[in-house]
Formats: C-alpha cells, sequence, structure tokens
C-alpha cells in the first residue's frame, strides 16, 4: 500500500484548490433568485452579445464574473500538479470544470445551463494560467539573474 505524501511547497496551493472548488460549487450550485424562463441555452456567443448590448450589472455580473470565478483555477491547478502545467492541460481542466458545473446547474438546480459560461470560464482559466506562467517565469528569471551576480 502506498502512502500519500505531502509536500510542504504543494500541500498549500492543492488545499487552497480543494477549498477554491468548494466554494465555486456552493455559489454556482445555489437556487436562482429570479425565476428563469429558459434553462438550457446551447447557442454560442448568445448571451455575451446580448449582456454586452444591455451593459449594466448584468454584464458584470455575468460576463466578467464567469471570466472571474475560474481565473484561480488556472493559477492553483498548475502549482499543485505537475503534471497539469501547460497550456492544454489547463484548458481541458477548465473546459471540463466548466461543463461539469453547467450540467449540475441544469439538472440539479433550476439555474440556467448556458455555452456561453463555459467559453468565458475557459477565457478565465486561461487568464489564471497566462498569470501563474508568468509569475513563475519572472521567479525563475529573478533566481538566475542573483546566481549570475554571485
Amino acid at each position: 500500500m502506498s502512502k500519500i505524501v505531502l509536500r510542504p511547497r504543494r500541500s498549500g496551493p492543492l488545499l487552497a484548490l480543494v477549498g477554491y472548488l468548494t466554494v465555486l460549487l456552493l455559489l454556482t450550485l445555489m437556487p436562482p433568485r429570479f425565476e428563469v424562463r429558459q434553462r438550457l441555452q446551447l447557442v454560442p456567443f448568445e448571451t455575451i452579445i446580448a449582456q454586452m448590448r444591455t451593459g449594466g450589472w448584468p454584464f458584470v455580473i455575468n460576463v466578467l464574473g464567469n471570466i472571474a470565478a475560474l481565473i484561480p483555477l488556472g493559477i492553483l491547478v498548475p502549482a499543485s500538479a505537475r503534471p497539469l502545467r501547460s497550456f492544454a492541460s489547463i484548458a481541458l481542466v477548465g473546459v471540463l470544470t466548466s461543463a461539469t458545473i453547467e450540467l449540475l446547474q441544469w439538472m440539479v438546480t433550476a439555474r440556467v445551463a448556458d455555452v456561453d459560461d463555459v467559453l468565458l470560464n475557459l477565457v478565465g482559466a486561461v487568464a489564471g494560467y497566462a498569470f501563474y506562467r508568468h509569475r513563475t517565469y519572472s521567479e525563475r528569471t529573478k533566481a538566475m539573474r542573483q546566481v549570475d551576480s554571485a
């Protein structure tokens, strides 16, 4: 029987990832505060375009909120799982996470399952990954400069 060993450097991001996913599921699976007419929206960009035309809080909450929702995923997944440090891995994890949430919203709650949410969540996961890559690249560059100057 093999033991699971938590390494201090990896356990922090892993625990943060578990906490983040728990909060994300709680927020996305709460019952809606308003009556929903259509529960399934499968036309790409329909909601995004409508929200952009309307603007205001609906745009901020739906469009920007869906992008922001998965930014932590793009940071925490590569920080806690070395095999998932590629762009393709993060994009796949982002799409699978978002699609799972949308499917649960459609099956379990009275919320809308929207393909645009998956697209916006993907943008957020990739943006988080870009931030992660920039930060790790900057840290490596700084460390190399310090070694070179010593």
